[in-house]
């Protein structure tokens, strides 16, 4: 299953059980001038933020989907400590069965 698809699931899962939940755009903007996709940079831009924020009742998660092999990057990995050491919610989720405890939080 690819990861898009693991995505999509997560979404319509999240959606059933009354969660807000988007798909973060990572890819960055597609520049037509130069021909390939453009990503944003400046003072206050992070990368390696997940690919799902999820909201209910007051409680956030960031969600980062990767396949079965898939392997979170360097940044990827910086977002999940900093959002740890504020204590946020973050979670990296392989499958739907990953988020299903959600529907009872």
């Amino acid at each position: 299953m690819l990861e898009k698809d693991i995505e999509r699931l997560i979404l319509e899962y999240l959606s059933i059980h009354g969660w807000l939940a988007w798909k973060n755009p990572t890819v960055g903007v597609f520049d037509q001038s130069r021909g390939k996709f453009r990503k944003p940079s400046g003072k206050f831009h992070m990368t390696g933020v997940s690919d799902i924020i999820a909201v209910r009742n007051g409680e956030v998660w960031f969600i980062e989907v990767k396949t079965k092999r898939g392997r979170q990057t360097d940044n990827q990995k910086l977002f999940e400590r900093l959002i740890g050491e504020k204590g946020g919610n973050y979670l990296l989720a392989r499958s739907v069965d990953d988020v299903k405890f959600l529907a009872e939080v």
